[in-house]
């Protein structure tokens, strides 16, 4: 059945919205006038499928849209009503304010109808809220009340003749009348299965098998108790140097399988205490992390850690090792510049200085990196620090691939031991 258009719904919302604080006598008059006789049964049915949406309708507007579903059959029988089983049902519903319940069993019962069409929804709830709350009766009584005169009357007209065509006898009008489940007769035959043709496409069916099959990749107990003597070699790395034995001990772990690093315990935040107290095995540890997803992790904070020897050897050997990063290579290096300016004791400036100019050649020399893209950064650097011999070397150098010069001038390890005793070595 179609429902109502746009026009027509504003229409019935108009309605309900003025049926707030008007009698419902009035509501029921103003429905009258707003919807035609041939648009009455639409506009009933859609009234039916708000109340079926709780959370469209609010209560005043739910109790005039009961007042008129139950006014378009108040000549009628309940039973030839059909809206009656809608009414019933909502009288039945426990979820319901036991206002709209009561609401509902006064149109039902019939009792006071007058007084109740007389005042407006609001009016009523606030009516019914000064009164003690009143006990209900239970769905059951009320389904007997209402609603086996219906089935009684159903039954009758929807009661199926036998097999044979031919009415059945008072003694199985009897057992039916017994049995409580209503019977419908089957509207349309069912459908019948269609015959498979010679071109239709074959239904498959795969043979599974169910048999299990072990994955040897899987941690045994072999691979578990050599991972928890890694775990605890590294967790004694963290804390001390190792053992020669012990870091070849640890070497041969990873070897075995690289996939124990990943297990072992090493975390960002203690990469700086294995840098510094173990250097070979973090290193290693670091070259089979290169390929995982948290790799950028670990890099960062070797970049932002202290400057020493040994986080600089760590470094050479990864640039050697593996590509890395090119954003990486240049953040390392303008950390350690600034640690040198920053550097408040005059000695190990000296020697943080020396540490990274040789750190900057051996990049240079291998063609790690691009002088070209921190030539202004590392010039500057030299000449500050110029009065250190090794940073007088590193400048020639970068003049000397500025002139585009193929040689390398000399290093500045290779110096006579004249230039030697110009300072503390590295």
């Amino acid at each position: 059945m179609p429902l109502l258009n746009q026009q027509e719904a504003s229409r019935l919302f108009s309605v309900l919205n003025f049926g707030r604080e008007s009698p419902l006598e009035s509501v029921s008059s103003t429905f009258s006038r707003a919807f035609a006789p041939t648009e009455v049964v639409k506009a009933l049915t859609s009234l039916l499928l708000l109340l079926t949406e709780r959370t469209v309708l609010k209560l005043p507007e739910r109790l005039a849209a009961h007042f008129l579903l139950w006014q378009a059959g108040r000549d009628l029988p309940l039973s030839a009503n059909p809206f009656g089983p809608v009414l019933v049902e909502t009288a039945c519903d426990a979820c319901l304010p036991i206002a709209e319940r009561a609401f509902v069993l006064h149109l039902l019962s019939g009792a006071a109808i007058e007084q109740v069409s007389q005042q407006s929804p609001i009016g009523y709830l606030q009516k019914f809220a000064g009164q003690p709350v009143p006990q209900l009766p239970l769905a059951q009584s009320i389904q007997q009340q209402f609603l086996h005169p219906i089935a009684g009357k159903l039954g009758k007209n929807l009661a199926p003749a036998n097999r044979n065509g031919k009415k059945d006898s008072p003694q199985a009008k009897a057992g039916a009348s017994s049995q409580t489940v209503l019977k419908l007769p089957l509207l349309r035959p069912a459908p019948t299965v269609l015959k498979p043709f010679a071109g239709e496409v074959q239904w498959l069916h795969p043979a599974i098998s169910i048999d299990l099959l072990w994955d040897n990749s899987l941690s045994s107990s072999n691979e578990a108790s050599q991972t928890s003597i890694l775990q605890g070699l590294l967790q004694q790395a963290l804390t001390g140097p190792l053992l020669p034995a012990q870091q070849q001990q640890v070497l041969e772990q990873l070897q075995a399988n690289p996939k124990r690093v990943f297990s072992c315990g090493l975390t960002p935040q203690r990469l700086p205490d294995l840098v510094e107290l173990n250097p070979a095995v973090a290193i290693e540890t670091l070259l089979r992390l290169m390929h995982s997803s948290q790799v950028s992790e670990y890099l960062g904070v070797l970049v932002t850690m202290n400057l020493s020897l040994h986080s600089m050897e760590v470094v050479n050997r990864l640039t050697t090792a593996v590509d890395l990063p090119t954003e990486f290579v240049h953040l390392y290096i303008s950390n350690c510049i600034q640690s040198c300016e920053s550097a408040k004791d005059k000695y190990m400036q000296n020697r943080l200085v020396r540490l990274v100019c040789v750190f900057l050649q051996s990049l240079i020399r291998n063609k790690i990196i691009n002088v070209q893209d921190l030539f202004l950064e590392v010039q500057a650097f030299c000449i500050e620090f110029s009065r250190i011999r090794e940073a007088a070397g590193l400048f020639r150098l970068l003049k000397a691939l500025e002139s585009g010069s193929k040689t390398y001038p000399e290093r500045a390890g290779d110096a006579g031991a004249s230039s030697r005793s110009q300072g503390p070595s590295a």
